[in-house]
C-alpha cells in the first residue's frame, strides 16, 4: 500500500523509470536480433560471396532497375550494380522494386519474385502531409511541460 502511494506521489520519477525500461528493452531486442538473427543484405553477400552463396535474400531498400536485357536486368543499390537473371515483365529502367532472390558467389542474383513500386517517391511525399497535420493539431491543442514531463491541454 505504501509503495503504491509513493509511486503515485512521485509520478515524474516513475515515468522516467518506465521510459528508461522501455529504452533498455528496445536496445536489448536490437542487440539480440542483430547478433542472433541478422538480416542478410546484398552488401554482405557482395563482401563475402563464398559465405552467402545460395542464400535467399529479400532486397527492398532503394533498389532501382538500371538496364533490362533478354535474360534479366541489372539493379542499382547504394552504388552497386548487380545482374539479376530472370523474367522481368512490365519493368522499366528507373523503376523502384523489391526483390526476393538467390545470391550466387559469381556476383549475380537469381530472381524468385519481385514487386514494382510505381510512384513510390510521390507516395512518400504525399504521406508527409497528414503527419505534419497531426503534429500541428497536437501542438495546437497541447503543450509539453518539461518540468513535470507531461502533455497538458491548452486553455
Amino acid at each position: 500500500m505504501s509503495l503504491r502511494v509513493r509511486l503515485i506521489n512521485n509520478g515524474r520519477q516513475f515515468r522516467i523509470v518506465v521510459l528508461l525500461t522501455y529504452f533498455i528493452a528496445m536496445l536489448l531486442l536490437i542487440f539480440y536480433g542483430k547478433n542472433f538473427y541478422p538480416a542478410i543484405t546484398l552488401e554482405m553477400c557482395l563482401n563475402q560471396p563464398e559465405r552467402y552463396d545460395g542464400s535467399q535474400i529479400d532486397i527492398g531498400t532503394e533498389i532501382t532497375v538500371d538496364k533490362i536485357y533478354q535474360d534479366g536486368f541489372t539493379i542499382k543499390q547504394f552504388g552497386h550494380i548487380v545482374k539479376v537473371k530472370g523474367r522481368a515483365e512490365n519493368m522499366e529502367p528507373g523503376d523502384f522494386i523489391t526483390l526476393s532472390v538467390v545470391f550466387h558467389k559469381d556476383g549475380w542474383l537469381e530472381l524468385k519474385s519481385y514487386h514494382i513500386a510505381k510512384k513510390r517517391r510521390f507516395k512518400i511525399a504525399v504521406s508527409i502531409f497528414p503527419a505534419l497535420l497531426v503534429i500541428y493539431l497536437l501542438l495546437k491543442s497541447f503543450s509539453f511541460d518539461f518540468k513535470r514531463f507531461v502533455f497538458e491541454e491548452r486553455h
